[in-house]
């Protein structure tokens, strides 16, 4: 295979490493570099594609974050896959990574609808006029991904309009919302984030989190799972490690 083929897609491990509820290993491919969740953390690495061999060039940086003794196996488990990596083969939305011996050691599917569907939190959204990604002031925002249509509330009235998807390319349309009014701040907030759901061209998940894309490539809104509870155990530590 070539890696033309794999520079730009997304995918989800789904067997090689034990699967948890609520966590998502994932895989994202570019020109020169491999990233994404390794289970608790953000990684990235450089590869490299020669026919059906593959290697990575040098050591994977992954964020610092700690996260429950059964996410932290997950994460390292991947890792360890993944670093013992020698070929891969593609066949449709299947990708298999597999070591000398032939032996699989992951195998992903392509990311696809699916991974949409389900409620999202919102975290921040962009605002042209300030020129900014800001965050959002009401914990009540949220969105849900149905099956061909889309619903949530802004922070003052409920919204519901329909979706489309065709390869990476996420368009929402015209949306319909309650005739509620609310104080000045929440009404601003839910008029940014209205504003912000019609300029919608792409999405990425990485984990649990979904980055809704503006055509230039810029984030349009940052979402996290709404079940997704933090563990009090839990903490986050600037910078990043290398594996």
């Amino acid at each position: 295979m070539t890696k033309k083929r794999l520079v730009g897609t997304s995918w989800r491990v789904i067997d090689g490493v034990e699967q948890l509820d609520d966590v998502a290993v994932t895989a994202e491919f570019d020109e020169s570099n491999i990233s994404g969740s390794s289970g608790c953390n953000n990684y990235q690495a450089k590869y490299e594609v020669t026919g059906a061999r593959f290697r990575l060039l040098g050591p994977v940086a992954i964020t610092r974050k700690m996260c429950p003794d059964l996410q932290m196996s997950v994460e390292t488990e991947f890792l360890n896959q993944l670093t013992n990596t020698t070929s891969i083969r593609l066949n449709g939305d299947r990708l298999e990574l597999a070591s000398d011996d032939g032996r699989i050691l992951l195998v992903l599917r392509r990311t696809s609808a699916e991974d949409l569907l389900g409620e999202w939190r919102v975290l921040s959204m962009h605002i042209p006029e300030r020129k900014a990604i800001v965050s959002a002031s009401d914990d009540n925002l949220h969105l849900k991904f149905c099956r061909g249509f889309i619903q949530g509330n802004a922070g003052c009235n409920a919204f519901r309009g329909i979706w489309s998807l065709e390869g990476k390319t996420l368009r929402i349309g015209k949306l319909t919302t309650t005739a509620k009014e609310c104080g000045e701040a929440a009404m601003t907030q839910e008029k940014a984030l209205l504003n912000a759901l019609s300029s919608v061209a792409g999405w990425r998940v990485i984990g649990d989190c979904l980055s809704l894309l503006r055509g230039d490539g810029g984030i349009a809104l940052s979402l996290c799972r709404s079940s997704m509870n933090k563990p009090a155990n839990a903490t986050a530590r600037e910078g990043q490690r290398e594996y």
